[in-house]
């Protein structure tokens, strides 16, 4: 699967954006590169493409801008059943369509992500920067396991190691062996307990029955207290009641009688009483008012009769300001006009000194002189190149000059040199060469030294390790003959010690259970004869012997002192069977606890034959290991077990072994020794015969020798082609150097002869020309010809100024006559500023003067208009207020007041009266006052509570006593609940039932969480045999450009039962994956990850894996290298790189070629 195009319809923040990544050309690497800044997009674009595939989350985070319902993204796919151009919508079904709006099923994407989900997806083909150093992490959690980390790289789960350890820990917690804090440890724990305490719950029916008859005395005891302090509770509670209420009854009478003053009395609506005070208040303020305006309206009217204003200079206004503007330009041109007729002299002055400069007279027109700017500016660069043009040929010609004269230097060199070294032809080089390389890349001379050494030190190890196998160590061959126990039997008596081992400690395990058992029986037999005292089995037993002895004497004697004997031991007797009689239980539980511990005795002797079979069972296996053993071994002395026994056998047929080995090892190198010596005869022939034919004289014959001259003559040789090399070069260079500077030499004339016309044709187009002046001098005439050009301007803006400031003044006279003409008044100031400032002056008079008339009219009539207001609104009141008081029958609104007032009174006395009610019917419980007077007729206060107080002393002692009868009750209870009821051994086997579901449950748990690990382990180790070989081969590669050649090797080792990943380093170092640094281990598992994609690749179809910024921490030439296998990878399928750094970009760009980049 290739994503062609990404359309970010309405996604994030945007809208109808593309991303075209267009077609890919065979055997051209399908990377890309989307270059933007951050918060332009990159992350959100890798979201879309995700849900685009497996559709848009339900909470996305990319809703901000367009609403859930609009949300679209698109693309085009090129998949295995040909392009596909796809929209996926927002919605919860049929969200996937085709550009023509066809709903298309999820299915279209089956065959390329083969089931893949979302997070799969990302954890498989997506790498960030976390998911980087997740890896990394994951290798320090793995311990290098070799297994888990393809697994995890080819996933994409960091967390692998963390997954499966926290799964063992989990079983662990469940169950470990020999452990005591383990949840199935507990709950068989809580089992022994359940068992220990229902034990415990056997007690006698008739300590039940009394306990019974004790709580049902103390109940009833506790029931008629109960009563009877309710009873009181009671009385208290009437006689307070009463002693409320007769507060209230008082209240009540004490406002009824004030009620009676009002009898008669109108009643006034609340909004009525309001209207009154509403209009006392309002005719006083209209009153106010109309008096306050009346004073304010002749006041008005004597100020406007006071004011003048001036209406002819009004009239006037405009030419008056127009003339108060153009003052100020007159008196700046009185000031001005000295100063710019002194500066028009001075600059006539400056155009005379420069006409002087050029030798022009009083009578030529300066304006004669001045040269068009064109033709001056083309003469000064003209006469700035002049100088240049005449150094360039001055340098050419010295250059030239030392060009030659090192050709001749050279030639006076080579001549005087004579060829002393001889130069073998190319043959013979070649020959020599060849060979002297075969003699350097042959290791034989190194391996026949390394071999010498292994041999001293193996024949040393076998000396050594053959003395320890004692005589028959001094003869090999007999050694080789002897014959040793088979794996098989070796096998078959670790089997058999293994069973003596868990058999014994099996047995061990049982007699100590046995013990405890034994020890628990008679503890509780203890327990129960202490319960007993006088009335257990011996006891009883003596009592009736000596009863039996007692009779048989008074049946002797028939007398009276042995009748009292025996009807004293009679009643003993009799008394011991009543006891015996009231604890059965005991005596029961006694005998069958004596029972068990026969029975667990007997069960003890059992184990002890089992024992001693066992001990005949593995003193006949050492007996069969010593028979196998050879004679001078020993084991048979003293008591040695069957383990040691076979453990010394086993030690000694090891050592045999390993002698045998190290026998054919020194064979084996002797062998090869003899070897490297011919090869080494060889090299020596094959070289000699090569220097003899370059006709060089042999004289020492040993290998290195003949070496070492071979590689002289070669040096030799090779100096002699360097030097004739190096001459020609030189000879060459020198001519190409003189060549250089001819040709630099003859540019240079050109260039002056092209000046020359260049001038002449300037300077003939000024009055210059004639005189034929140097260049040199031109350039100061130059200066002075622009001088007066600028002087020319100055003086004709000056002119024209100082025009302009006559016209102004002149202005200004015109319209300062006109304006006192219209005025038809004269001003005997001759100054025509002071008179027109007189004018403004007079005009803001008079404008301020209009203004105030005008203000004051207007203020005026506003408040005309309010008096009239004032005066309807006094007589609108007068209406109302007439209207109120014959409602009221009342002649003023100060009567009609009164009335309100006395009204209001008895209003808060009726109210009073209803709260005495509701009170009466709160805290008295009547429904009326007059209920309540019933209630207290004929009763006193003081009577009252001295009843209280009698009462509280009663309910005190009562309270008491009930507490008592309470506390009784409750420890009858306890008792009884101590004893356990009818149904504890119901719950207690309840509790068991529901222990025994637990420690099934969590057995159960154990087993699945036990082989749920054996499996993950399982398939890991299958897949790190299925892809060991190319995974590991192209992750070292990778691994060792991204660390630069850091690490040139990656290799496994086993350890324990698994294979740990090793790497390398340059110096020799081997490191284990888990004890690299921080950074080394992201970027092992960045080779990992992009080992794993060409796995991918490889055996299923491609899909785009997409890296996100990864390379925040990496150099430059890492971030290269990385390019580079991001490259290789694309070649597998499509690679896209998002990043906000440009030089990765570059960098990209340098590494790839025809990589594309995006920019967001």
């Amino acid at each position: 699967m290739r994503l062609r195009r990404l359309d970010l319809t309405r996604y994030g923040h945007f809208t109808d954006r593309s991303i075209d990544f267009g077609e890919t050309a065979a055997g051209e690497p399908d990377f890309h590169v989307i270059y933007g800044l951050n918060e332009a997009g990159k992350s959100t674009s890798l979201a879309a493409y995700l849900d685009l595939l497996f559709g848009i989350e339900e909470r996305s985070s990319y809703g901000f801008l367009h609403s859930y319902q609009t949300m679209e993204v698109g693309g085009i796919f090129d998949l295995a059943e040909g392009r596909a151009e796809l929209r996926r919508a927002k919605q919860r079904a049929s969200s996937l369509r085709r550009a023509s709006g066809e709903v298309v099923s999820e299915a279209i994407f089956g065959a390329s992500l083969a089931g893949l989900s979302r997070e799969q997806y990302r954890m498989m083909f997506c790498l960030d920067d976390d998911t980087l150093q997740a890896g990394g992490e994951a290798i320090l959690e793995s311990k290098g396991d070799v297994g888990q980390l393809l697994f995890a790289a080819s996933s994409g789960l960091a967390d692998l190691t963390r997954g499966l350890a926290a799964v063992d820990a989990a079983a662990d917690g469940l169950f470990k062996k020999r452990a005591s804090s383990t949840t199935i440890a507990e709950l068989k724990r809580q089992l022994a307990e359940l068992k220990a305490e229902r034990d415990q719950l056997d007690t006698r029916a008739s300590t039940f029955a009394a306990l019974k008859t004790r709580r049902e005395e103390a109940h009833r005891a506790y029931s008629e207290l109960s009563r009877e302090r309710s009873s009181l509770r009671a009385r208290e509670s009437e006689l307070r009641r009463k002693l409320r209420a007769i507060p209230l009854v008082q209240r009540a009478d004490q406002i009824e009688k004030q009620l009676a003053d009002f009898s008669g009395l109108v009643r006034i609506p609340p909004d009525l009483a309001k209207r009154i005070d509403t209009l006392k208040t309002d005719e006083a303020a209209l009153w106010s008012r109309i008096v306050t305006l009346s004073t304010q309206v002749e006041a008005a009217e004597a100020q406007l009769t006071d004011l003048t204003v001036d209406e002819q200079i009004i009239g006037q206004a405009g030419a008056i300001r127009n003339l108060a503007t153009a003052i100020g330009r007159y008196e700046s041109a009185s000031s001005d006009l000295p100063k710019r007729r002194d500066t028009l002299t001075e600059l006539k002055g400056d155009i005379a000194s420069h006409m002087r400069q050029l030798g022009q007279g009083e009578t030529v027109p300066p304006r004669s002189v001045i040269i068009p700017r064109p033709v001056l500016k083309r003469l000064k660069d003209l006469s700035s190149q002049h100088g240049l043009v005449q150094a360039d040929i001055a340098t050419a010609s010295r250059e030239l000059a030392a060009a030659a004269e090192a050709e001749r230097e050279f030639d006076r060199e080579t001549q005087g040199k004579v060829g002393d070294v001889v130069q073998l032809d190319d043959g013979a080089v070649v020959g020599l060469k060849q060979t002297l390389a075969t003699v350097k890349t042959n290791e034989a001379a190194t391996r026949i030294k390394v071999l010498s050494e292994s041999l001293t030190r193996e024949e040393s190890k076998l000396k050594r390790q053959a003395l320890s196998l004692g005589p028959l160590g001094s003869d090999i061959d007999a050694l080789r003959r002897f014959q040793v126990p088979t794996q098989t039997e070796f096998e078959r008596w670790s089997a058999a010690l293994k069973d003596f081992g868990a058999r014994r400690a099996s047995l061990a395990a049982i007699e100590l259970d046995r013990a405890r058992e034994r020890a628990d029986k008679q503890a509780r037999i203890e327990a129960v004869k202490e319960r007993l005292g006088a009335a257990d089995d011996d006891k009883a037993a003596s009592l009736r012997n000596e009863r039996d002895h007692a009779l048989a004497i008074h049946l002797e004697r028939l007398d009276r002192a042995s009748a009292d004997a025996f009807v004293a031991r009679l009643r003993e007797d009799d008394a011991m069977a009543e006891l015996r009689l009231s604890r059965a239980t005991d005596i029961a539980l006694l005998r069958r606890h004596r029972e068990d511990l026969a029975a667990a005795e007997a069960l003890s002797l059992s184990e002890e034959a089992a024992l001693d079979r066992l001990n005949r069972e593995e003193k006949n296996v050492a007996n069969e290991v010593r028979s196998k053993a050879p004679p001078n071994l020993m084991i048979g002395e003293g008591d040695l077990s069957a383990a040691d026994a076979v453990a010394r056998l086993r030690a000694w047929v090891e050592l045999r072994k390993a002698v045998l080995e190290l026998d054919e090892t020194i064979a084996s190198l002797t062998a090869e020794r003899r070897q490297l010596a011919d090869e080494i005869e060889a090299l020596r022939g094959m070289l000699q015969t090569r220097l003899e034919r370059a006709s060089i004289a042999v004289v020492d014959h040993d290998l290195d020798a003949l070496a070492a001259l071979a590689e002289h003559a070669l040096q030799r040789s090779a100096e002699a082609a360097r030097n004739a090399e190096e001459a020609a070069e030189r000879a060459g260079s020198l001519a190409l150097a003189r060549a250089k500077r001819e040709e630099a030499l003859s540019v240079a004339e050109a260039k002056f002869l092209a000046w020359q016309t260049l001038w002449s044709d300037a300077i003939g187009q000024t009055w210059i020309a004639p005189s034929q002046t140097p260049p040199d001098e031109v350039v100061e005439m130059l200066d002075h010809v622009e001088a007066i050009d600028r002087l020319l301007e100055q003086v004709n803006g000056l002119v024209h100024r100082i025009e302009a400031m006559e016209q102004d003044r002149s202005e200004v006279v015109t319209s300062l006559g006109a304006i006192l003409l219209a005025l038809e008044r004269e001003d005997p100031r001759l100054d025509p500023v002071a008179a027109a400032k007189h004018l403004v002056q007079s005009l803001e008079e008079a404008l301020k003067g209009q203004a105030t008339s005008n203000a004051h009219r207007q203020a005026l009539k506003t408040l005309q208009r309010d008096l009239v207001t004032a005066e309807g609104k006094r007589d609108a009141l007068r209406r109302d207020v007439d209207a109120v008081l014959v409602g009221l029958g009342a002649s003023s609104l100060l009567e009609a007041a009164e009335l309100v007032g006395r009204s209001a009174v008895r209003d808060r006395l009726e109210d009073d009266l209803k709260q005495v009610t509701e009170a009466c019917q709160s805290d008295v419980q009547v429904t009326t006052i007059d209920e309540a007077r019933q209630l207290v007729i004929g009763e006193q206060p003081v009577t009252i509570q001295s009843d209280l107080d009698e009462l509280d002393s009663k309910l005190k002692l009562l309270d008491e006593r009930v507490e008592e009868a309470f506390s009784s009750l409750r420890q009858a209870d306890r008792e009884i609940e101590g004893v356990g009821g009818d149904d504890a051994v119901a719950k207690l086997d309840l509790k068991r039932r529901t222990v025994l579901l637990e420690l099934e449950e969590a057995v159960l748990r154990y087993a699945r969480l036990r082989a749920g690990s054996l499996v993950a382990s399982h398939a890991i180790r299958s897949y790190r045999d299925a892809h060991r070989s190319g995974m590991m081969s192209r992750a070292a590669e990778a691994f060792a450009a991204i660390t630069r050649g850091a690490y040139p090797s990656l290799s496994t080792r086993p350890e324990k039962d698994r294979e740990v990943l090793i790497g390398t380093h340059r110096r020799g170092a081997s490191l284990r994956a888990a004890e690299m640094s921080k950074g080394t281990r992201f970027q092992l598992y960045l080779a990992l990850r992009l080992a794993a994609y060409h796995e991918a690749a490889a055996v299923r179809p491609p899909v785009p894996f997409i890296a996100d910024d990864i390379m925040e921490t990496f150099d430059e030439p890492r971030s290269e290298a990385v390019m580079r296998l991001l490259g290789e990878a694309s070649r597998r399928g499509q690679v896209i790189y998002l990043t906000h750094h440009r030089h990765l970009c570059d960098i990209a760009y340098a590494q790839v070629p025809g990589v594309k980049l995006h920019e967001l």
